[in-house]
């Protein structure tokens, strides 16, 4: 053995580990790590710059990884600049089948690794060309490992050379069928007999065993010193009381869907159950050998047939065979798989004569509201719908927006002067857009807003902001909007006042009976702080939804709790109370409400302690269920006043404030800074539309989308896939689960592809 001492130390010796287990365990003691060449041994790691005395030498002639050479132990993926003793065994591999030279055992993964690796796949695997991204070719994935195992388990049954985890001691290890490495240790014997099954996967998560005797139990990670160092392969142990055959499943769970606590957008897969690999038990009686019979009558073969996967058609079919003793049953072999992509809907393919190197979905707009498809929202692709100016514009949101007879949309908002940073005197603008949804086909330009004017100023010291606009009467307008006392310097917001308009363009804060300020009764006592109002027109009756954010009368939620209020004419109201019952979700801060009805069903979207962005449903518009958070700033920047993208009876989307924190602005020096956040804000969104997934061969999955419009998506691939990919497309309703069309496609970018259920 080879060990090294540092002055004034005891000696540490650290013999040279043949058993895998062993050599993974001294791999994480500190004075225990490999370097130099298979003949040097083991040398101390941190021996930099320290005076060494040499106790002992025995220079060693069998290689460092030799033990692991019949069958490697391989936990996860090896590639170009992989270092470990995983490399070294796969190497030891190599070298045994002739693909890499005898000196090549370093434990790095290097240039003749990764040939040698191309030998072995063009041999055993039939992948003789090709790139990493493509299809793995010089990288050994989960394919190149089972291909591994299977040679291993050829090797040891015509060799009698034990392999990795093996015994020669009346001990038989047996080694299962199917997709991914399986073997247990011992397959047979009396019982009770104690059986250890090992997997070649990476980690044990979502894994574990059907021990074919009704029982069941989860893989175990094997990483020494509690998670220190290289893991071995995962293990379950499992004891069979009684005599008999098993067969035991290597099984791995997906749990799919969306569990009772995930987030509301949550569009998991069903979930689902995959057998990746087979063995078989034999367990005698206590006490007994079975006997070998000198003859043997194996019973016929058998033959079964199974249903393809969803969206499939074809069938699967199976056949098993029986052996002596016995006879008992082999495991069930697919000989037969004819199982083909049933094509739904239409997806068609068009090249985009613009230079856009992205993959686009044309066909994924929302239909008709249903609110039960509120699932899948997808953000913004541009960075802003509209963006803020260091001008009398810097500070926008509050949104309320309107789709005009012409297709155009008209655009309301709040804003107040940054030129001046004490100026925190609100004020009214709108903006009209003929871009901002439903451009041609091959527009991929950001909106563009005009006629971005100053619409309510704030009159007589009253600040004016959260602007709602409905139509009360053919050809009429009413606005109402937040409007504040005044004082220098504060932003006092106490009451709400409203507006009329006749276009859109021009409004008049004169009614006939002179009344600029609503009036809202509680009980018989005026309601004097309110505002951020949202008006719903119904049956004749008006809505108004509205907080009392920052009301230093309030006791609960600071303040913050959204409200409803009735009139008949848009002016006077009756309060009818909290249209939460327990207040606030959570009995946090619940603000700027943005309400609209869709036939009988009502939706609110409004903002928790302007940090997230959240939404609830309602029957009589009084009384509100909260159905959780649509997106969350991650306290990167604020999440406040929604606005509803509404087009007809579809639910386009929602449109919100966002303002960054101080640290991801820089300087603030020209803008209102409220606690951590850097009030310049802009405005940005997020769309309900049908989701986009494709599911390449290799069964990589992608579904990461942002939208260009309500009715595109821009489908974002990986960007070290620069060469076509095959696989199926498939659309989802927005409730991301009903499939709606898919079709086989070569994803490509600068292709568009158009959906037609």
């Amino acid at each position: 053995m080879l060990s090294f001492l540092r002055n004034g130390e005891t000696q540490n010796v650290c013999a040279l580990p043949t058993h895998p287990s062993a050599r993974r365990t001294c791999r994480v003691e500190e004075h225990c790590k490999t370097t130099g060449s298979p003949q040097k041994g083991y040398i101390m790691s941190d021996m930099k710059r320290q005076t060494l005395t040499v106790v002992g030498i025995i220079f060693l002639t069998l290689p460092i990884f030799a033990s692991a050479a019949s069958c490697p132990n391989l936990y996860r993926n090896l590639a170009f600049g992989s270092r470990g003793t995983d490399v070294g065994e796969l190497q030891s591999f190599l070298i045994t089948k002739g693909d890499l030279a005898t000196s090549n055992n370093t434990g790095y993964f290097g240039r003749l690794t990764e040939a040698a690796v191309k030998k072995f796949q063009c041999r055993e695997m039939q992948i003789c060309t090709g790139s990493t991204a493509s299809n793995g070719y010089g990288v050994v994935g989960p394919r190149t490992r089972a291909a591994i195992v299977r040679v291993c388990s050829q090797s040891s049954s015509s060799s009698s050379t034990t392999g990795v985890g093996q015994t020669t001691d009346q001990t038989t290890t047996g080694t299962g069928t199917g997709s991914v490495g399986f073997f247990a240790s011992p397959s047979s014997g009396t019982a009770p007999l104690s059986v250890v099954f090992r997997a070649a996967v990476e980690w044990s998560t979502m894994y574990s065993v059907d021990f074919g005797d009704g029982q069941s139990g989860s893989l175990q990670n094997n990483c020494p010193g509690g998670g220190i160092g290289a893991c071995g392969q995962p293990t379950a142990t499992h004891t069979y009381s009684n005599a008999g055959t098993y067969t035991a499943r290597l099984i791995k769970s997906d749990p799919g869907g969306c569990g009772p606590n995930a987030d509301p957008r949550c569009l998991g897969a069903p979930a689902s159950v995959h057998v990746l690999s087979t063995i078989v038990i034999s367990v005698s009686s206590a006490g007994t050998i079975p006997p070998s019979p000198t003859s043997c009558a194996p019973l016929p073969p058998q033959t079964q047939t199974l249903a393809c996967p969803s969206g499939q058609t074809g069938s699967i079919t199976q056949t098993r065979t029986s052996s002596c003793p016995g006879p008992t049953w082999s495991v069930w072999q697919t000989t037969s798989n004819t199982c083909a992509i049933q094509p739904i809907g239409a997806i068609s393919e068009q090249t985009i004569p613009v230079a856009f190197n992205e993959v686009v979905i044309k066909g994924v707009a929302a239909g008709t509201f249903d609110k039960n498809k509120l699932k899948n929202w997808n953000p913004y692709y541009f960075s802003h719908v509209i963006t803020a100016e260091n001008t009398a514009l810097a500070n926008i949101y509050a949104a309320n927006l309107h789709r005009l007879p012409s297709g155009a949309w008209k655009l309301f908002y709040g804003g107040w002067d940054s030129s001046n940073p004490q100026d925190h005197t609100d004020r009214t603008y709108n903006a009209m857009s003929s871009n901002f949804l439903g451009k041609s086909t091959f527009d991929f330009t950001p909106p563009i807003w005009t006629n971005r004017k100053l619409v309510i100023t704030d009159k007589d010291g009253l600040v004016a902001n959260d602007p709602t606009v409905v139509s009360y009467e053919p050809g009429k307008y009413l606005m109402l909007y937040s409007a504040a006392n005044g004082l220098s310097g504060a932003d006092n917001i106490t009451s709400i006042a409203s507006a009329v308009s006749t276009d859109l363009d021009s409004w008049y804060t004169n009614y006939s009976d002179k009344t600029r300020l609503i009036s809202v009764d509680r009980n018989g006592t005026p309601v004097t702080f309110m505002h951020r109002p949202s008006l719903v027109m119904s049956d004749g009756m008006f809505y108004l939804y509205y907080d009392q954010g920052g009301d230093p009368a309030a006791t609960k939620n600071n303040g913050f709790t959204i409200r409803v209020a009735r009139g008949l004419n848009g002016l006077h109201f009756s309060d009818l109370g909290e249209v939460f019952a327990t207040g606030s979700p959570e009995n946090g801060y619940a603000g700027t409400p943005d309400v609209q009805k869709f036939g009988s069903d009502w939706i609110m979207f409004y903002d928790r302690h302007m940090e997230s962005l959240a939404y609830g449903l309602s029957t009589d518009g009084l009384h509100f269920t909260d159905m959780g958070i649509l997106t969350s700033s991650d306290k990167q920047q604020t999440v406040t006043n929604a606005g509803i993208i509404r087009d007809g009876n579809r639910l386009l989307g929602v449109i919100y404030g966002a303002a960054p924190k101080k640290s991801a602005y820089g300087s603030c020096d020209l803008y209102w800074v409220i606690g951590d956040y850097c009030f310049a804000m802009h405005m940005n969104a997020f769309f309900l539309q049908k989701k986009v997934v494709f599911t390449a061969d290799s069964g990589e999955v992608w579904s990461n989308s942002a939208a260009l419009d309500e009715d595109r998506v821009v489908l974002k691939i990986p960007t070290n896939v620069l060469t076509p990919v095959a696989g199926v497309l498939r659309i989802y309703d927005t409730d991301g689960t009903t499939l709606i069309a898919q079709k086989r496609v070569t994803l490509s970018r600068g292709i568009l592809y158009s959906v037609s259920p």
